[in-house]
């Protein structure tokens, strides 16, 4: 059998190699742990018929700024056709199989969480008044609208039951190694203009970005991704239609992973 073929039973179904994005449930809670401290920010569009891609102006002005350049460019074709990028905080977590009532622990899962402004500024909150160590603690997740996946974060006090468990620690390793290089393509689409164009063209869009794109930094709308970045953006968004979706073993000082 070639690389290219997976054999699986019958009634069974395939999945997507991807860092899975959580998703809460109006219907139970779940727990779930920060294992790093690592955040990274996504700019991205959704529009139909092409799905979540990163945005092309983003792209440019964080390419600008890793060459110490000004981040203030002019918008591509991506922010002209459509509104400006979501800015959007993702997060690695651990979720835990069971609940608080019933007990909860193995197996354990490395997913994603993918929050507005609102969401992680709560946990920012949350970090501060644990002393900066929020990833020490476990975290009890409530859903209060599933459609909008508004959810609410409340510590479990008794410290984090992975931080105990050495089975656990090296699950996780080994996860954080699959999502490092699993994240960026689990979260949308990279592409670059002409795709964009030719996808928007088979649409019927009507593109002013088929018009030739402005150089003048005047031109960036004061509502664009350096704004937003400053000010947020405190509405909570729609759930739209996920990207294509789609877990792993020595021993490892969390401790020390964390100090660094």
């Amino acid at each position: 059998m070639s690389g290219n073929l997976l054999s699986i039973n019958f009634g069974d179904h395939a999945q997507y190699i991807a860092i899975e994005k959580y998703k809460g449930s109006e219907r139970y809670s779940d727990v779930i742990a920060l294992p790093t401290k690592r955040v990274d920010t996504v700019y991205t569009h959704y529009v139909q018929g092409i799905g979540h891609f990163y945005c092309l102006t983003a792209k440019a002005m964080i390419e600008s700024m890793g060459k110490g350049e000004s981040p203030v460019i002019s918008p591509r074709v991506c922010c002209k056709d459509h509104e400006s990028a979501k800015i959007r905080y993702v997060l690695p977590i651990i979720q835990y199989t069971g609940d608080v009532e019933k007990g909860y622990g193995m197996p354990i899962f490395i997913k994603h969480l993918f929050l507005s402004e609102r969401p992680y500024n709560d946990l920012k909150r949350k970090d501060k008044l644990k002393g900066g160590n929020l990833h020490k603690f476990d975290i009890l997740v409530t859903c209060e609208d599933q459609e909008y996946q508004t959810l609410k974060f409340d510590i479990i006090d008794e410290g984090a039951k992975f931080l105990k468990d050495k089975k656990m620690q090296a699950i996780i390793k080994a996860g954080l190694k699959a999502y490092d290089e699993l994240i960026e393509s689990s979260i949308a689409r990279t592409i670059d203009e002409q795709k964009y164009l030719e996808e928007s063209t088979k649409l019927g869009h009507t593109s002013v970005g088929l018009l030739e794109a402005s150089d003048d930094p005047a031109s960036f709308d004061p509502d664009s991704l350096s704004k937003q970045l400053e000010a947020g953006d405190p509405e909570p968004a729609p759930d739209e239609p996920d990207g294509e979706e789609g877990d792993i073993v020595d021993d490892v000082d969390f401790e020390d992973m964390f100090e660094k």
